[in-house]
């Protein structure tokens, strides 16, 4: 049986592998989500995770490896050098060790659905990879 943390790991590992398979020339190529390139996604899903983080660690979300800081459901803008894997890799790491993390799970994270306690939110992160 796997902990919440390392069902996440999995999840979280998983996205970093398709992080490092993009080819230089890749990242421009459109997605399922309509005018979202793999760029695009792949940083909104770092900011999206991101503010998680820091909502639940309660400080303010910082850029990263060269990605700024959006609000929820933005793209923030990422410098040309931006280090995708990097920032995954930091992000992935520090939300593991948050759903170990007694203090955190009754964190309220915003959510379109209202205030959700971070225990609540916890199955559905490796979804969200």
């Amino acid at each position: 049986m796997t902990t919440p943390s390392q069902h996440f790991r999995t999840a979280s590992d998983g996205f970093l592998a398709r992080i490092n398979a993009v080819q230089p020339g890749q990242w421009q190529n459109p997605t399922p989500c309509p005018a979202w390139t793999v760029r695009d996604v792949t940083v909104h899903v770092i900011n999206e995770q991101r503010r998680t983080l820091s909502t639940v660690r309660q400080r303010d979300p910082q850029p990263i490896h060269g990605v700024a800081v959006a609000n929820m459901g933005q793209l923030p803008t990422t410098a040309s050098g931006a280090d995708l894997t990097a920032a995954w890799s930091q992000i992935g790491d520090e939300l593991a060790a948050t759903i170990d993390d007694p203090s955190c799970l009754d964190v309220k994270i915003p959510t379109p659905m209202g205030p959700t306690p971070y225990r609540d939110m916890v199955d559905a992160l490796p979804r969200t990879c």
